[in-house]
């Protein structure tokens, strides 16, 4: 009965063609299967209209079901974010809208990521400028190309677009973007180099800053780098403390853009709304890692929320690859690969927030299609030793975590936390840790420890090749239910009580594991042990 009613709904949501002009939320059925219709009709005012996929899930694409002119209806398979382009007119007059649908799980076990649909820049249809024509001078090291691009800035209009040609800028000032609906687009990473020459103190260590109003703007297709000085960020959008009635900074796209060679962080966000961070890569930190502070490829900060970071890829050598803090909330996290971090790949890190209740720390943030490779920390860590536990609702679902010291990890007493679905394997084999992989103490597929956290939820993931596979030093009412365990030596572990308590262990297969179980207190005190495979 279930299938039949997936399919009736289906075909009526196919049919009834109901207009879609702005992005969505769709939530997929059992069969992992949506269905939407795309329209930009009341824009298109007769047109010619051509789609394309700007990009999808990995492993899915979007099957065009019917087409007619400004209206597409689709069919999306699996879950994930995917952005279409509509192409809308010819030649001069001709613009692109570009339409996010997000799929969601039914009956998912937490409200985590997007709280509302995700809002794209308006699109430009104005002029074209060249930073050329204003000064710029590519190839020339000799003069400050900040001074250029800021009057560019400063003359564009609405709906215009500055574009960077081919070579090598330089910079000893900021670029400071202060004007709404712009875009700053370049020949692509290859060809069109920023590189700061910036000084090693003052405020002129960011190259590009987005100031607190600014609405739909877009920077793409270029590299920021670094010649001399220092580059603290590369670029940073919004501010920390904003001005009381300001507007939020929000509807920004960073898209196609590298950024290496940076001290403090590659990509910045503070209290930023419906900003997507995509196809972005960000890594070759050249500052002191083990510096608290440097290193930080793409940063969530400051309230900020509703924001997407996306086919990205972050490292190596970097500090953290993804850093949500200071309240961040309801952002997505999707199909970004993390290699060679030094500490955790993604971090829920807690800063400034010890005094803070959980509800305003970073929290109901979605982690998922995530890899997290080669870290000598952890794949995933929630809380932080300095500053606390993070916020609740966190979801981390569906990644893959290989060769890192250990998969995830919930300290500080970090609750309600749901890890789901998750690929956690081979924690022993890092070489990078030399001789002999990770120290054997340290490899664990899931663990939570040093204050650990309550009624934290882990389900259906896969755990294999770890010394533990869960480890539970310290919590309450652990949810452990539905995991696969294979190769490894330990399966489940917990301390006594009352270090852990109520624990809750079932549905698990457990076997192909030196030893299953290996539980501090034995059930019924401890908690509840039953129907697993051991």
């Amino acid at each position: 009965m279930g299938y039949r009613n997936t399919i009736i709904h289906l075909v009526l949501a196919l049919f009834l063609c109901l207009p879609v002009t702005a992005s969505q939320r769709l939530e997929a059925g059992p069969l992992g299967i949506a269905a939407t219709t795309l329209d930009v009709q009341a824009e298109a005012a007769g047109q010619a209209v051509r789609w394309h996929v700007v990009s999808a899930p990995d492993g899915c694409r979007p099957v065009i079901v019917r087409k007619r002119r400004a209206r597409t209806a689709i069919l999306l398979k699996g879950h994930g974010f995917y952005l279409f382009a509509a192409e809308i007119g010819e030649g001069a007059s001709s613009f692109v809208r570009h339409l996010p649908v997000e799929v969601t799980y039914a009956n998912a076990p937490v409200a985590a990521g997007l709280s509302e649909p995700f809002q794209m820049p308006a699109p430009r249809q104005g002029m074209v400028l060249n930073v050329v024509d204003f000064g710029a001078t590519p190839d020339d090291p000799s003069d400050d190309d900040g001074v250029a691009f800021n009057a560019a800035l400063q003359h564009a209009q609405a709906g215009e677009e500055i574009i960077i040609p081919a070579g090598r800028f330089h910079f000893q000032s900021t670029v400071t973007i202060s004007q709404s609906h712009v875009a700053l687009r370049g020949s692509g990473q290859d060809e069109t180099k920023l590189v700061a020459r910036l000084a090693s103190n003052g405020s002129t260590r960011r190259l590009i800053t987005v100031r607190e109003g600014v609405t739909d703007l877009m920077l793409s297709d270029f590299t920021i780098t670094r010649d001399e000085g220092e580059l603290y960020y590369g670029i940073e959008i919004g501010r920390k403390n904003p001005t009381v009635g300001a507007h939020a900074v929000e509807r920004i796209w960073l898209h196609r853009l590298r950024v290496v060679r940076f001290d403090a962080r590659g990509l910045n966000l503070r209290t930023a709304k419906h900003v997507l961070i995509s196809n972005c890569t960000v890594g070759k930190a050249i500052a002191d890692l083990e510096d608290g502070g440097n290193g930080f490829g793409i940063t969530l900060n400051n309230q900020s929320e509703n924001n997407v970071i996306v086919h990205c890829a972050i490292g190596p050598q970097v500090r953290h690859g993804v850093l949500v803090q200071s309240g961040a909330h309801h952002n997505l996290i999707e199909s970004n690969d993390v290699r060679g971090s030094l500490y955790d790949c993604y971090d829920l890190h807690a800063f400034e927030s010890s005094s803070e209740p959980l509800e305003l720390r970073e929290h109901h943030n979605e982690f998922r299609f995530n890899v997290a490779r080669r870290s000598t920390r952890a794949g995933f860590k929630i809380g932080n030793p300095s500053w606390g536990a993070s916020g609740p609702g966190n979801w981390i679902h569906h990644n893959e975590v290989l060769k890192c010291e250990r998969g995830i990890e919930v300290i500080e007493g970090s609750t309600q936390q749901v890890i789901q679905w998750n690929y956690l394997h081979h924690m022993q084999d890092n070489d990078d840790f030399g001789p002999g992989g990770v120290p054997e103490d340290r490899r664990y597929g899931i663990w939570l420890r040093e204050g650990g956290g309550d009624d934290n939820i882990i389900r259906g993931n896969l755990i294999k090749q770890c010394r533990v596979g869960v480890g539970i030093d310290e919590g309450a009412s652990p949810d452990i239910q539905w995991n696969r365990f294979r190769g490894n030596a330990i399966g489940i572990q917990t301390a006594p009580a009352p270090a852990v308590t109520d624990y809750q262990i079932r549905h698990n297969d457990l076997l192909h594991n030196d030893v299953a179980a290996e539980l501090g207190t034995l059930p019924p005190a401890g908690g509840v042990y039953e129907r697993n495979l051991d």
